[in-house]
């Protein structure tokens, strides 16, 4: 019998957030009830605020009760006592960011005009109406806001799988060119040593591509732009490894190459997923090899 109510209490866990944002509507509601006249024109209003809140507690479908709760927060906005005005516009600014920039300003600057913070006296129903409408609007922009995220979680999910999956075969293909590449004799083991290259610079493409992938506009629509991006690096990550090898074997740079299997198979993998890794150290390279750019003049920039 204990077990089972231990269940059904983890199955169920009891939401605080929600007793605390209901028992702050119910002191405002309680405020505004003592304020307002019972037989004035604003009473019926306040009596489906009442029933509202009856509802709202005895809701179970988060999706209702959040919609629920947004439209009460805004009717009470037009009732609740004047010096509980201020504190609702700071808790209403607290989740501005979910507008952009522009909105952002106009809406502090507005507020910070017809609702100051050491008003005295009633600030009127504009300042009612507008608080009404910002909480109606972060509603709105909250699902867009939730909605966006989801996607854009979705989207990086995706090309996280597949960037992983990459790496993984690509790591499977490389330990045997690695292994079999320090036993066989020439010229197989520079070939192998060279795939292991190719190898291990699209291994570096692709996590290079995935530290950066959460500073784009993603979106579900780009999903597959994205993966061929994905496809393209491990290209240009394999390319620029195989140059890097083809540079330090020829001697163009006169570094010293190691005579030894082992010790040429791991340079040239090190190389490779550094030269997938970093298009800095690709770009240096290229640049040491070809040289740099001779300055225009101006009559040739002209």
């Amino acid at each position: 019998m204990w077990g089972w109510k231990k269940d059904r209490e983890l199955a169920q866990p009891h939401d605080h957030e929600k007793d605390a944002r209901l028992s702050r509507l119910r002191t405002e509601f309680n405020s505004a009830k003592q304020t307002i006249d019972a037989a004035g024109p604003l009473a019926e209003q306040l009596s489906a605020v009442e029933q509202r809140l009856v509802q709202i507690e005895a809701q179970t479908d988060m999706n209702q009760y959040i919609t629920a709760i947004h439209e009460v927060e805004a009717e009470l906005c037009s009732l609740k006592p004047y010096p509980l005005l201020y504190p609702t516009w700071l808790r209403l600014r607290g989740s501005l960011y979910r507008f952009d920039k522009q909105r952002r300003e106009a809406w502090t600057e507005d507020m910070a005009r017809i609702l100051p913070a050491d008003a005295q006296s009633d600030p009127g129903e504009i300042a009612r109406e507008r608080l009404r409408l910002l909480t109606l609007e972060l509603q709105e922009s909250a699902a867009r806001y939730n909605r966006l995220a989801e996607e854009r979680a979705g989207v990086i999910r995706r090309v996280n799988i597949f960037g992983v999956s990459v790496v993984t075969i690509g790591l499977i293909g490389l330990i045997p060119f690695i292994t079999f590449s320090t036993i066989a004799s020439q010229p197989w083991n520079l070939l192998l040593s060279l795939l292991a290259t190719v190898l291990a610079g699209g291994i570096g493409a692709v996590i290079s591509r995935l530290r950066t992938i959460k500073r784009e506009r993603v979106r579900s629509q780009f999903t597959a732009t994205l993966t061929l991006d994905m496809v393209s690096r491990v290209c240009l990550g394999a390319t620029a490894a195989l140059f890097v090898a083809s540079v330090l074997l020829s001697g163009f740079l006169r570094l010293p190459v190691p005579a030894d299997a082992t010790a040429l198979v791991t340079t040239l993998v090190t190389l490779g997923l550094a030269s997938g890794f970093s298009d800095r150290l690709f770009s240096a390279t290229l640049e040491r090899v070809i040289g740099k750019p001779a300055p225009k003049t101006r009559a040739e920039g002209s």
